[in-house]
């Protein structure tokens, strides 16, 4: 196993720097073509920054894992499932290139959406799904809940394009999304090495170590924006990880693993959804009633907000940890 971890730890590093080195190149990039965030009532935020950092995001976790699929190949340090790793670069790409289009030249929520669950669909046709949940630990009298087919289809495709938006939504202050989504993606990698389940740990560490690098340039103050091709290629990351972390060799997953890992962006999209149904107002477009939004608005500074919900982060991913291992 030490050799499977020095391999992790090292292509942690090479993603951090990678995504580090390609961070100003964005900046240029965004600045040369007008590319910044667009300002409005609901933004924290009231300068106009570059928004297309995704863009060194997403290259410095694809170069990372090319030069290690480069290395394994001649090397072969362990086995890992290459259909894993295409199967996501794939899709990942996609939801990046939706991301990216909606930075650079706008696209409606609604479009969007749409583009989001056609993709999830092929993501379920290809195997990652929610079919089989493991409910034992609520002492019920059975150990878990098989799904139908076509129930399977519709909570698998809320799943990927929930917590997807839900990353989304949650980048909203300086530092916050790049902060959380590295903890959450690190908490990921933990459990997959535990399960030796090393393409999954090697997929979260690489991104984790690009968000760490990105977090370097967007913490208060920010010098670039992840904007939509960020959250969305690291949104649904954490959502095709969060299906196949979850599951045993019976293909049973463990919904404590999804739900304590992402619990602060899944808690912050279901009170959105709530109130704005409540209130009766578009459930896709954006409000200011996230969590970080109510902190602010009750006198916590935006770097105060970011390290709760760093914190909320921490502890749930860490009472995770701490009841499975």
């Amino acid at each position: 196993m030490l050799i499977e971890i020095t391999c992790l730890l090292i292509i942690f590093i090479i993603a951090f720097l990678l995504t580090f080195i390609l961070v100003p190149f964005s900046k240029k990039i965004g600045s040369k073509y007008g590319i910044f965030d667009s300002l409005n009532s609901r933004k924290v935020k009231k300068i106009k920054l570059v928004r297309i950092g995704g863009l060194a995001i997403f290259l410095g976790f694809f170069l990372s894992l090319l030069g290690f699929i480069f290395f394994q190949y001649i090397s072969s340090f362990f086995i890992i499932e290459y259909r894993v790793l295409f199967v996501l670069v794939g899709l990942s790409l996609c939801f990046f290139l939706i991301g990216i289009y909606d930075d650079v030249l706008s696209l409606s929520p609604f479009k969007r959406l749409f583009l989001s669950f056609i993709l999830a669909c092929f993501a379920w046709n290809l195997g990652i799904d929610l079919n089989n949940i493991d409910i034992s630990f609520l002492n019920l009298g059975f150990e878990n809940i098989i799904f139908p087919n076509y129930l399977s289809l519709i909570l698998t495709l809320i799943w990927l394009v929930g917590v997807t938006n839900a990353i989304n939504w949650i980048d909203g202050l300086d530092g916050l999304a790049s902060g959380c989504t590295g903890i959450m993606l690190s908490t990921f990698g933990i459990i997959a090495i535990q399960n030796n389940d090393y393409e999954y740990a090697l997929i979260s560490f690489a991104l984790a170590g690009s968000s760490f690098a990105f977090l370097n340039f967007n913490f208060k103050p920010a010098k670039i924006l992840m904007g939509d091709g960020g959250t969305y290629f690291i949104g649904f990351t954490l959502a095709f990880l969060s299906l196949l972390v979850s599951k045993n060799n019976q293909n049973i997953l463990d919904f404590r693993v999804p739900l304590l890992t992402l619990f602060y962006p899944l808690v912050d999209m279901l009170r959105v959804i709530i109130v704005r149904f409540v209130k009766k107002k578009s459930l896709i477009y954006p409000d200011s009633n996230h969590l970080h939004h109510l902190l602010i608005r009750n006198n916590f500074s935006e770097t105060s907000t970011v390290f709760i919900l760093y914190g909320i982060t921490i502890c749930s991913s860490c009472l995770l940890l701490f009841i499975i291992f």
